[in-house]
């Protein structure tokens, strides 16, 4: 009895396969070619997305970027990893002369290695910047 239930449920679902196979056959459309087609509108789709996400990105990359670099710099100092931090810090200072705390961070990068003309260098520019913030004195 159970098998021919089995064969009963396989002879269906065979007919069933058939059925969506000249499903496929009726619209001219093989089940690759859908694939295909719908892979190609959605690529036509991510281009148009991506084009206008690069404009988007283009404005707001330079804050993210010295967003990022300060924290990465941040981070490596705080993992004894004082000269790619003071690279950090840095590239912080070059996209943004007024960066206070990326001053005050690569000075304190710069006291670690016992640089003491660099460190002056950068608290000096630090207390011109922000004469009135008594963190930096």
């Amino acid at each position: 009895e159970a098998l021919r239930v089995q064969q009963a449920a396989e002879s269906d679902s065979d007919e069933s396969d058939a059925s969506s196979d000249d499903d496929d056959d009726a619209s001219g459309y093989s089940s690759d070619e859908e694939v295909d087609e719908r892979d190609a509108a959605e690529s036509a789709a991510d281009d148009e997305n991506d084009a206008n996400g690069d404009v988007v990105a283009a404005v707001a990359d330079d804050e993210t970027t010295e967003e990022a670099l300060f924290l990465d710099g941040v981070r490596l100092f705080q993992s004894s990893q004082v000269s790619k931090a003071i690279a950090a810090f840095t590239r912080v200072i070059e996209l943004d002369p007024t960066a206070c705390d990326a001053y005050f961070y690569r000075g304190a990068c710069h006291y670690h290695n016992k640089a003491v003309d660099e460190t002056l260098a950068d608290y000096t520019a630090l207390t011109k910047l922000a004469p009135d913030n008594a963190q930096y004195w």
